[in-house]
């Protein structure tokens, strides 16, 4: 009985760790606004003269779920964080961020 009691709590520790989010990924969960968006060209413009009246961020939440807004138009995303790289990934493709000083870059 001591034993099964014992192999009981060494699975529920187990599934606890497992579902645990990292340090990490608890710390760089939040909201992200859009500030700006680069055009083809190279030139910086800020984000609400290409989607005016209409949100822009990245949610990231410590379960490696969250949403990436884009002028309004919202998608489910996964996340992984490794040291300062971010990687987001929707509908079968990755896109490689860094999240670094609160503040996510990408050149996707």
């Amino acid at each position: 009985m001591r034993k099964k009691l014992l192999l009981l709590l060494l699975a529920l520790l187990a599934l606890c760790a497992c579902s645990a989010a990292s340090p990490d990924m608890a710390a760089a969960a939040g909201r992200y606004p859009g500030r700006s968006i680069r055009a083809q060209d190279g030139a910086a413009l800020a984000m609400d003269a290409v989607y005016p009246g209409s949100e822009s961020y990245i949610e990231l939440s410590e379960n490696g779920r969250g949403t990436f807004c884009l002028g309004g138009e919202k998608t489910a995303i996964r996340w992984t964080l490794h040291g300062a790289e971010l990687i987001m990934t929707a509908g079968g493709r990755s896109c490689r961020a860094t999240l670094q000083d609160g503040r996510i870059t990408t050149d996707y």
